[in-house]
């Protein structure tokens, strides 16, 4: 019983002191978590050959065209079509990768319910269309590589 107790203690303080991410929310993340933001288990990630700090000006461009991304269709493994949810009410995670020379921000988005900590990168197996990745080019503000996880 008062192992019990104790283990149930021992959860809830982490519970309490784990941030939650939230629905609407967003986090830029430092260039040292790129690979594993790019580690997903059931998409498709971009092959990158860098990392680069987006700006300030970068990610308000990103927040100001992000309904754009309800025009993009995704073509690869492991979820087809199109979004099916507003992009601004899901929690994403962005973290700056270079492709081919072209620097983009790359998009990790989980479900508006996800409860996770905001700022270690959030790999979900399975989950279907309310986790997905995608592109962002800063210079031509358009989206590209939607990517939605397997479904379970």
């Amino acid at each position: 019983m008062c192992q019990h107790r104790f283990m149930r203690n021992i959860f809830l303080i982490f519970l309490v002191m784990t941030p939650l991410v939230y629905a609407g929310e967003y986090v830029l993340m430092p260039q040292s978590a790129v690979q594993a933001m790019l580690s997903q288990c059931s998409r498709s990630a971009p092959k990158i050959e860098g990392s680069w700090d987006p700006t300030d000006e970068d990610i308000a461009g990103l927040e100001a065209n992000l309904l754009k991304l309800k025009d993009v269709e995704a073509t690869e493994c492991c979820g087809r079509g199109k979004l099916e949810s507003n992009p601004e009410d899901c929690f994403r995670q962005y973290v700056g990768v270079v492709i081919e020379g072209t620097r983009f921000i790359y998009i990790n988005s989980v479900s508006d319910n996800w409860f996770g900590s905001k700022h270690v990168p959030q790999i979900v197996c399975d989950g279907g269309k309310s986790f997905w990745g995608a592109l962002y080019n800063p210079v031509s503000q358009e989206f590209s590589h939607l990517n939605f996880n397997g479904g379970a």
